[in-house]
């Protein structure tokens, strides 16, 4: 059973929250944005990274989660900001008109 955060049925939850991490290019912030959702029981529909920066020193990552509501969202971003490599955690609500778009 998956364990969320006031688990609702999914289809409830039409919507996609992207998560966009801008964080030091370090060895551990992968594994340590990828557990803040599996201690939740949660698998991203997408993840993202790319290395950027002027010297390579950042990374910038983006995750995909459906079948959430807002308020386990901003609590994924809350615990995403938490960790010490993070600079920035933004929070996008992406509509399921803008899904279909950008799957078509």
């Amino acid at each position: 059973m998956t364990a969320l955060l006031g688990s609702f049925p999914a289809a409830q939850h039409s919507n996609v929250f992207c998560f966009s991490v801008t964080a030091a290019a370090d060895p551990s912030v992968m594994p340590d944005l990828v557990a803040v959702f599996a201690q939740l029981g949660l698998v991203p529909d997408k993840l993202y990274a790319v290395r950027g920066g002027e010297s390579g020193d950042e990374l910038v990552v983006d995750l995909q989660m459906g079948r959430l509501d807002a308020d386990q969202a901003r609590h994924l971003a809350a615990t995403l900001r938490k960790n010490i490599m993070v600079s920035s955690v933004l929070l996008y609500e992406m509509p399921r008109e803008d899904q279909l778009r950008a799957a078509g």
